[in-house]
């Protein structure tokens, strides 16, 4: 019996010792491990273990990411600074396991030195792939993971900054709290129709058997899941390969009083030395200007400009519009760029980060 006491009284304390702590301590607690995930397409981010739990965001194939085993079913991961989970199913582990001395440290404020920009990699190494740039003097909110490299979150997902190029101060929790807070319900009160060019029996472009129709719907897809993951509200003028006429595009952002229509297009030319991107206005030359501001800031192909343009779908709107010609599909280097999805984030990047302007 007094062996029984004891060990009732050492499970009771070590019951105490594991529920009294924060959620934070619970998960230090555990191992975090390091996976890449593995599906054909991107991998739906829960707020529940559940399949019909409520998604909140998506993470994509061949990307690394910290998580806690749950189960046979479930990891739990962190995305955009909330709790989420995803199907263990889907990622395969990785033997990197991250430290638990530095995995939460508190996050800290900086400013981009670097006069050119600074690369955003996939990986804290400098020869990882680069995922996009961050421009001269912008500020990010950083973790520092070891004396050289930073993690930070770019369009969505992880990414890694060299510490040498950032100028830091720490963080004021309050005004961290109400800048959030603030854009938070900014965004929520932001519409944005995204209209993905041709579809349907409409093709578009075909430039060696590509479909401009197909890449501009991946690119409308990307755009959608970043605003999103923002708490703006997009509506899509189509969402599968359907052919919507140029009055019924423009109408979906005329009904919906949208605070921005963004046409997405890939060009072609005889020429196929001609390359870059263009932005496209009929009378909203502020938002054009904006946009085409942020894609020459973040997309990693030639910009040409702004144009006003007497284009259907932006003369007969009755709100804001704006059509970006992503790149010229007949240009070799520039239809291999349009269909990565390194070019597909910086373009969404921008976009979002626009929007907020807007």
């Amino acid at each position: 019996m007094k062996n029984c006491s004891i060990w009732i009284i050492s499970f009771l304390a070590v019951m105490f010792l594991v529920f009294g702590l924060s959620e934070q301590e619970r998960v230090l607690a555990v191992d975090v491990q390091v996976g890449v995930v593995q599906s054909d397409s991107p991998l739906n981010v829960r707020s529940a273990k559940s399949t019909n739990g409520p998604i909140i965001g998506q993470v994509h194939p061949g990307e690394r990411i910290e998580f806690i085993s749950l189960d046979d079913d479930w990891a739990q991961i962190t995305y955009r600074g909330q709790l989420g989970y995803v199907s263990s199913v889907f990622l395969g582990t990785d033997s990197t396991q991250v430290d638990k001395e530095t995995a939460f440290y508190q996050p800290v404020n900086g400013t981009i030195t670097a006069s050119e920009g600074l690369n955003v990699r996939v990986s804290p190494d400098s020869k990882a792939d680069v995922v996009g740039k961050l421009t001269f003097g912008e500020k990010v909110e950083y973790i520092q993971v070891n004396t050289d490299w930073a993690q930070v979150t770019y369009n969505g997902i992880l990414g890694f900054i060299h510490m040498n190029y950032l100028s830091t101060e720490p963080i004021s929790t309050t005004q961290s709290d109400s800048e959030v807070e603030s854009f938070s319900t900014l965004s929520q009160n932001i519409r944005v129709v995204l209209d993905a060019g041709h579809g349907g029996h409409d093709p578009g472009a075909v430039v060696q058997g590509v479909q401009e129709k197909d890449i501009v719907y991946e690119y409308k897809a990307q755009i959608k899941q970043t605003l999103e993951a923002d708490g703006i509200e997009v509506i899509e003028t189509r969402s599968n390969d359907e052919f919507v006429s140029l009055a019924e595009r423009v109408s979906y952002a005329n009904r919906n009083n949208a605070d921005l229509f963004l046409s997405i297009h890939a060009n072609s030319y005889s020429d196929e030395r001609v390359n870059g991107l263009e932005t496209h206005f009929y009378s909203s030359s502020r938002e054009a200007q904006i946009i085409n501001t942020e894609l020459r800031n973040y997309s990693s192909n030639n910009n040409r400009g702004v144009y006003q343009s007497n284009l259907q779908v932006l003369r007969n709107a009755t709100v804001p519009a704006v059509l970006v010609e992503i790149g010229y599909m007949t240009n070799a280097n520039e239809l291999y760029l349009l269909q990565s999805k390194k070019h597909r984030a910086e373009v969404s990047e921008a976009v979002r980060r626009a929007v907020k302007q807007l």
